[in-house]
């Protein structure tokens, strides 16, 4: 696969790697537009800022939509444009994938098809896995199942244990693994695309502390462990109740 000319990048979603991603991009003098939902907008990136503010600040277009079926979302996007998904809050309808041409890509951050859905870092630590991945697919109707462009994995180190920990080691080793695909991508490399095994597959759907965050005491020692880490920073922590008291 050739992603051809590129002359715009936007990035649907939120979160910090979708932040230093596009700051990246607007480094490199590359027309870049973040579309957004309310939800992630109104998440603290850095300083107290939200990413609605934060990405202002640095003089990257953002647009905060409720669906992507509007307007001002579907005259963005044209023929020589390349999006990218940060756990974005929308499902992507068939006839959205195909006006980018095939050129819609998701950053996943656990392997593929093993880890497919939400959680991300959560699941990964009470999994007990040492294991990570970064990669982009290629957007499809499903949850994560679309064809892998580039992946890489690596064993993440012992001091790795709440889910801080992880998108701490990890942020710098993603925004430098797009940037290195975005090199090669206008650069006119060629990409072997790759299919997800589906005997392998797994889904995870997404957690909310306040509804899953609690503990149960018939657990191992090392499953509390794994469990209490899984919610700690920069969730609000696992929970129990003793005495009537949460």
């Amino acid at each position: 696969m050739q992603f051809g000319h590129i002359d715009k990048f936007i990035l649907f979603g939120g979160g910090e790697i979708l932040f230093l991603f596009a700051r990246e991009l607007l480094r490199r003098n590359l027309e870049t537009l973040v579309i957004t939902s309310k939800r992630h907008a109104e998440e603290i990136i850095t300083d107290g800022d939200n990413l609605k503010t934060t990405l202002e600040k640095a003089g990257i277009s953002v647009r905060v939509v409720k669906s992507l079926d509007s307007g001002e979302v579907i005259k963005e996007i044209t023929g020589s444009a390349v999006g990218f998904s940060f756990g974005a809050a929308w499902i992507f309808k068939k006839n959205f994938i195909a006006r980018f041409g095939g050129k819609l890509l998701n950053m996943h951050c656990t392997r593929l098809p093993q880890n497919r859905g939400g959680g991300g870092y959560s699941w990964i630590i009470m999994k007990g896995e040492s294991v990570g991945a970064r990669l982009l697919h290629l957007v499809d109707c499903g949850i994560d199942t679309g064809h892998i462009v580039r992946m890489e994995e690596y064993v993440y180190p012992p001091s790795c244990r709440k889910p801080v920990d992880y998108h701490e080691y990890n942020k710098s080793h993603q925004v430098q693994f797009l940037t290195t695909f975005i090199d090669d991508a206008m650069s006119g490399a060629e990409f072997e695309l790759s299919v997800q095994q589906e005997c392998f597959s797994s889904y995870f759907p997404r957690l909310n502390t306040d509804i899953h965050g609690f503990i149960n005491w018939h657990w191992s020692t090392m499953e509390l462990e794994r469990f209490i880490c899984a919610f700690d920073d920069p969730y609000k922590g696992a929970s129990t109740f003793f005495e009537g008291i949460r």
